[in-house]
């Protein structure tokens, strides 16, 4: 379970368990495209299922560390309080991330990435227990200890 997957047909997008007879084709060719990302994190066990799914890492940094959004909109990134304290969140993407009406669950950490365990609804009002637990899909080469990425 660490890729996501995509299959259109006729630039439409199959969703949830919809099935090929749902989709109306036109003629007696059918083509089915699937398209397979490559997960950053996997995430599972949310109280808010919004939550769960696969993660993939977004082009802008937050705070100088990587976020990572699913296919729900939720957010994964770090936040700088004012007290300098910093916090890894699970958050609405659409909406201001300095509230915490948005925000499902954090946990306390200064690293460039998600901790994997700890994560709490403290101070979060929108999410619900239990608190979800994060596996890593792919080794990247910064984690790896090596410098060049091929």
């Amino acid at each position: 379970h660490f890729t996501g997957s995509l299959l259109t047909m006729a630039g439409e997008m199959f969703e949830g368990d919809a099935t090929l007879g749902q989709l109306e084709s036109e003629g007696d060719d059918v083509v089915l495209q699937a398209i397979i990302r490559e997960c950053d994190f996997f995430v599972e066990g949310a109280g808010s299922p919004e939550v769960n799914g696969y993660y993939l890492k977004e082009e802008e940094p937050m705070e100088g560390a990587p976020c990572y959004c699913n296919d729900a909109g939720i957010l994964l990134f770090r936040f700088c309080m004012p007290s300098a304290r910093l916090f890894w969140y699970f958050s609405k993407k659409e909406g201001p991330l300095t509230s915490s009406m948005g925000d499902y669950y954090r946990v306390p950490s200064d690293g460039l990435r998600p901790p994997l365990e700890g994560w709490t609804t403290g101070a979060c009002k929108a999410g619900e227990d239990p608190a979800p637990t994060l596996t890593k899909c792919e080794e990247d080469a910064e984690d790896a200890g090596t410098d060049e990425i091929e």
